[in-house]
């Protein structure tokens, strides 16, 4: 009976705990808003990407026109360490977002030997293996230096802005299926940088390809400074929470 009584005080009286609530969510209120400013954001980029292609005088060609698509370094086990720098895996690429949580590490040394995968805001990237094969996401802004890995490709334009316009063009559906189709028929689904190079694209003449991209480039410069926000939100709630229950900071 001790050991539970003592269990139980070592939360804080209901009403610290219903402020403590009243706090934490208003950090979740902020998180939830940006969340749905992002989703906004997205349906005005896949709008325009609609208008686009319905209006414009479209070349029949393929990904490979506006977008080489190379897979990340193929680090190997002995590579990996508990701290360092982040790498991005197929595990943190789907529904149009990075999840930059829940990454392996590499210590220095190694990092330099991968410079030439070191990551940038902007980036798209495409998970080429397993369940998650052909889901997309852009590169937030990080203060921190992340680093790709194999298996998760990224495409490197030849044309300015062209990742924008194949960004929509992947939310397609047409797009999907197509990946889906080359994915298929081993055990594991697996898709190359070249049978992606090699996948049908329409698309207008490479300025207007061009012209598009800076006409929604402020959209996802936005939705990057949402999701950092959210990132250094989610952290200042993380770090609080411990605080809070145990006194350390007074409500």
């Amino acid at each position: 009976r001790n050991v539970a009584y003592e269990q139980s005080s070592i939360y804080p009286p209901l009403p610290t705990q219903r402020r403590i609530a009243s706090i934490l969510s208003a950090y979740d209120d902020l998180i939830e808003n940006n969340l749905k400013r992002i989703k906004l954001l997205e349906e005005k980029a896949f709008a325009s990407y609609k208008l686009l292609v319905k209006s414009e005088k479209l070349i029949e060609g393929k990904v490979g026109d506006l977008a080489d698509v190379k897979s990340g370094y193929a680090f190997k086990s002995r590579d990996w360490s508990d701290e360092g720098f982040p790498v991005i895996k197929i595990k943190n690429i789907g529904n149009n977002d990075i999840e930059l949580t829940d990454c392996s590490f590499i210590p220095e040394n190694i990092a330099e030997t991968a410079n030439k995968f070191k990551l940038n805001a902007g980036d798209l990237l495409i998970a080429m293996t397993g369940a998650t094969v052909g889901k997309i996401g852009m590169m937030p802004k990080t203060e921190t230096s992340y680093y790709l890995n194999q298996r998760a490709g990224i495409f490197k334009p030849k044309v300015e802005t062209a990742e924008l316009f194949l960004f929509c063009f992947f939310n397609e559906q047409s797009a999907k299926d197509a990946v889906e189709s080359l994915a298929s028929g081993a055990a594991q689904p697996n898709i190359s940088g070249s049978q992606l190079e090699s996948i049908k694209l329409y698309y207008p003449k490479l300025d207007t390809v061009t012209e598009f991209g800076n006409s929604i480039k402020s959209h996802f410069e936005l939705i990057w400074n949402l999701k950092e926000q959210n990132t250094k939100l989610r952290e200042a709630r993380d770090i609080l929470l411990p605080r809070l229950m145990n006194g350390e900071i007074e409500v």
